[in-house]
């Protein structure tokens, strides 16, 4: 593939011609496939690879399976993550310790990879908002924090600025800033196409403006951490610079290790940390990390509105849902279905009710009507859902059929509302009426792929 001339002229100038030929090799070789495990659901299983030094539950493949033919994928068993891109679980270790009971923003969440491993590192405990302004990458964010099965997790649909309305809010901000994608070239040949130096300075400037939006909502002291997937300093350390020279932010340097190979950038006695293809087995990442270093007078958030619990009477019918030692909080959203969420944090969730638009809280645990609950599907993939639920354990096939809507029958006695798995993962609901079965399973959800034509061409 031929990468435009404005791109080397930039690399030259920055790594060198070495650096520009090795990158440019890389670029021509097929991208490497890498997955995150869920910690929990790990277990459902059954893939295998090497491990990804950064991250304790990455592995690489050694070669790209149809996903879409694997039930564990759908029942959120692992992520499909470029390798770099986990990076991220050393960052947070390095910053938080053993403390997780902190509030973080991933603020330019979608589609969701980086915000199921940070709801994977926090492990039920903290809060994490996941934020995408463009609607429907919002939904496509809801579906896979679903997938991931935790508690502590809230998806908002809002402009960056929407979140100086709850100042000193969060511990942590991450801003995996929109950017020129260079570092998806070898991934997506497509985006070579569309790369030109106008649309990297016009990047620079919406990812300026991102930060400085956002950083009201940070607390003093907070880390602000700053991802793109693009080479260029313009966008990348340029950009640290300028952010550590016109707002409250310092620079924070990591300690590496060195056979993580990671290209550190300096410039003006700031740093960030650059993966490339030529450097490692993954796609390109920039990283760095700055510290709010400024107190703001905040006061108590005011609110007006907060989400109606579920009455006392009604709670025994839920709690038959959860393994969970936690304490929980049960609520009506506005559409009167009941979600589950940590009691420490409905506070905070309700301050977020009333300054940003919510559309994912919690578990979504199903509609109550007289005194016996509706499932929702996100309660199906709930990673603490009780082991003494009425469920049928589907062979490989059949899952499929169920996830495409076209099963219609199972073979089980037990009637009324079945929790479907395949090697005991969740994978959906169905309800069982003796002459027939019917499939609860969300439209959105759906594999839409012709599995057993595609089965024939995997498994042959």
């Amino acid at each position: 593939m031929i990468l435009p001339s404005g791109f080397k002229k930039n690399i030259v100038s920055q790594w060198g011609q070495t650096s520009w030929e090795q990158l440019e090799n890389a670029i021509q070789k097929p991208p490497a496939t890498s997955v995150r495990l869920h910690p929990i659901k790990q277990k459902f299983v059954t893939l295998e690879g090497s491990p990804v030094p950064w991250c304790p539950f990455g592995l690489y493949l050694s070669e790209r399976p149809v996903f879409t033919l694997d039930p564990s994928f759908h029942g959120g068993g692992y992520y499909v993550q470029e390798a770099a891109s986990m990076f991220l679980w050393f960052v947070l270790e390095k910053l938080t310790g053993s403390n997780k009971e902190i509030t973080v923003l991933d603020l330019c969440a979608a589609p969701g990879g980086k915000s199921s491993l940070i709801a994977s590192f926090l492990d039920h405990h903290g809060l994490l908002v996941s934020n995408e302004v463009i609607k429907n990458r919002a939904y496509i964010l809801k579906s896979n924090i679903e997938k991931s099965g935790y508690h502590n997790v809230v998806v908002t649909q809002n402009d960056p600025k929407d979140f100086q309305n709850v100042p000193e809010f969060f511990d942590i901000i991450l801003v995996d800033a929109p950017c020129s994608g260079e570092g998806m070239f070898r991934k997506d040949p497509a985006s070579i196409h569309e790369w030109s130096e106008d649309n990297v300075e016009l990047c620079s400037a919406r990812q300026k403006r991102i930060v400085a939006d956002v950083l009201p909502a940070l607390k003093n002291g907070g880390y602000l951490l700053y991802s793109t997937c693009t080479y260029n300093d313009f966008e990348n350390i340029d950009n640290i610079v300028w952010a550590s020279d016109h707002l409250p932010l310092e620079n924070v340097a990591l300690d590496i290790p060195d056979f993580y190979n990671v290209l550190p950038i300096h410039k003006k006695g700031k740093t960030g940390y650059q993966f490339a293809p030529h450097l490692q087995n993954s796609e390109g990442l920039f990283f760095s990390v700055l510290q709010k270093q400024q107190k703001q007078e905040s006061g108590k958030i005011k609110t007006t509105k907060s989400f109606v619990k579920v009455p006392n009477k009604s709670i025994p019918v839920l709690k038959k849902y959860s393994d969970s030692t936690m304490e929980p909080v049960y609520f009506f959203d506005p559409n009167e279905e009941v979600h589950l969420f940590p009691a420490p944090y409905f506070e905070l969730v309700n301050v977020l009710y009333n300054k940003c638009r919510i559309i994912y809280c919690g578990i979504n645990m199903g509609r109550l009507i007289k005194e016996e609950l509706i499932p929702n599907h996100s309660l199906a993939l709930y990673i603490l859902l009780s082991e003494y639920l009425q469920k049928v354990d589907l062979p490989l096939v059949q899952s499929l059929e169920f996830l495409q809507k076209s099963l219609n029958d199972i073979s089980s006695d037990e009637k009324g509302w079945l929790l479907i798995t395949y090697r005991n993962l969740g994978l959906g609901w169905v309800k069982n009426l003796g002459n027939r079965v019917n499939n609860y399973l969300p439209n959105e959800a759906k594999i839409r792929m012709d599995i057993h034509k595609n089965m024939d061409k995997e498994f042959m």
